[in-house]
């Protein structure tokens, strides 16, 4: 008895979407890795694995408010917390600024988590920091396979039966 499967369809638009949320979701690791390494964070398989289990937690130990007080009020050559006074508005801006591209990478990385949990590693992966090149995340060599091969609709299994089959 031999079992024989086919492909009867390909789910063009499951493939398109697929891809799409792919692509969304290496632009979103490639954006928030970046606002860690441009503050001067080394972007290692570890820190991004602690970074899927607990964003929260590593946000905040590495881009808060005050770390990033800080070192825009050491750019603008003022003492801690005197972005507070009138006359240091512009660092006060700075900061505020750097803080709400943080915090919308931050919303876009928890929302787009439990796809990030199911692809990492599989479908997309870092690219650790070389020479001139910045770390990054790109599509593993077999992603869209692996996606093509979910969007192939197959046939039920059919059976065939060759005549040894029914030997006695």
């Amino acid at each position: 008895m031999i079992m024989k499967t086919g492909m009867t369809n390909f789910n063009v638009n499951m493939y398109n979407e697929k891809i799409e949320l792919l692509n969304e979701i290496i632009d979103t690791l490639n954006n928030t890795i970046y606002s860690f390494y441009s503050w001067g964070h080394t972007i290692t398989p570890a820190f991004v694995k602690k970074l899927i289990d607990n964003p929260a937690e590593i946000y905040h130990e590495y881009l808060s408010f005050e770390y990033i007080a800080q070192r825009k009020c050491a750019e603008h050559g003022i003492k801690d917390k005197e972005y507070l006074h009138p006359l240091h508005q512009d660092c006060f801006h700075d900061i505020v600024d750097e803080m709400e591209s943080i915090f919308e990478s931050l919303n876009k990385f928890c929302r787009l988590l439990p796809h990030i949990k199911k692809v990492y590693g599989s479908l997309c992966y870092l690219v650790e920091e070389e020479y001139l090149n910045e770390p990054h995340f790109a599509e593993t060599k077999n992603a869209r396979l692996r996606i093509m091969q979910q969007c192939a609709e197959l046939e039920d299994n059919r059976f065939t039966f060759s005549e040894s089959d029914f030997e006695v």
